[in-house]
């Protein structure tokens, strides 16, 4: 069993699933190991780790996250894989993706925004947001809401970056209060749970309250925050709870052989303080 990771700045998520995926599966009589591609260097994508990898007897390899460059080559290699994180082509080989997906908690908190009559809504995202703007706006037009989008931009920077996102989330409140508590939205939805972690921070030094003055929605990685005085309230993905599921689903295919669908790991909506303010 071979697990693969694609180089990029989730590594502390895809490490929680790989490591729960050793875990399980080692304990169920497979020999794992693990290769780390790099794609996020300039020229061509270096697969010569992943090539010594393929070279070996091999029951079946993981792909996390999605990455169609990857995926292909894994095609080439006729070695049966999933691939966690999107829902791409099933390329020859490839037995079925486990996508995570956000859509029933963005539904929730879309329900959640109708009834407490709350329709100004900023969406922020960093660079790159991967399609979540899309996703969120198109959820509250079917309720009639229609937020606008601000993406804060990042300096360019080599490795991990999550001290870069929190002081630009930090920027970014600072920026927004000094024009008045009065001129901000009525919701701030955050697609980056370090963006969300700085910009909590940067509205506190301003003394901002929230949710008097604003309130305040992140995506989160379980484990990984935003932490706040209140609860916050958010849109949850928990690794160790989708690693779980990934390993059964593995397990059952190698060892009963038993299909694997397109598997929905569905994100949590928490509805917390800093959303209700009752």
């Amino acid at each position: 069993m071979l697990s693969i990771m694609d180089d990029h700045d989730l590594n502390p998520q895809i490490c929680i699933i790989g490591e729960r995926l050793r875990r399980t599966l080692a304990m169920k009589g497979f020999l794992f190991s693990q290769v780390t591609v790099l794609s996020n260097v300039k020229g061509p994508i270096d697969y010569s780790g992943l090539d010594v990898a393929l070279s070996r007897p091999l029951d079946f390899a993981v792909l996390i996250f999605r990455n169609p460059d990857i995926e292909r080559h894994l095609s080439e290699s006729g070695v049966p894989f999933a691939v966690v994180g999107g829902k791409g082509e099933l390329l020859t080989g490839c037995v079925g993706n486990i996508v995570m997906s956000s859509m029933n908690a963005v539904r929730s908190l879309a329900r959640e925004c109708e009834e407490q009559g709350i329709s100004d809504i900023e969406i922020v995202s960093c660079p790159n947001p991967s399609g979540w703007f899309d996703l969120l706006a198109g959820v509250f037009r079917e309720h009639c809401i229609h937020p606008r989008n601000t993406v804060v931009s990042l300096p360019h920077v080599e490795g991990v970056r999550f001290d870069v996102v929190k002081k630009a989330g930090f920027d970014f409140a600072k920026r927004q209060s000094a024009h008045g508590h009065a001129v901000l939205p009525q919701l701030y939805v955050v697609t980056d749970d370090f963006l969300a972690a700085g910009m909590l921070v940067g509205f506190m030094s301003m003394g901002v309250e929230i949710p008097r003055d604003v309130r305040f929605v992140s995506y989160s990685n379980g484990g990984f925050g935003p932490f706040f005085t209140k609860p916050v309230a958010k849109i949850e993905q928990n690794a160790d709870d989708n690693a779980d599921e990934i390993a059964k689903r593995i397990g059952d295919w190698l060892i009963r052989r038993k299909p694997f669908p397109n598997t929905y790991l569905q994100a949590k909506f928490i509805v917390g303080r800093t959303l209700r303010r009752r």
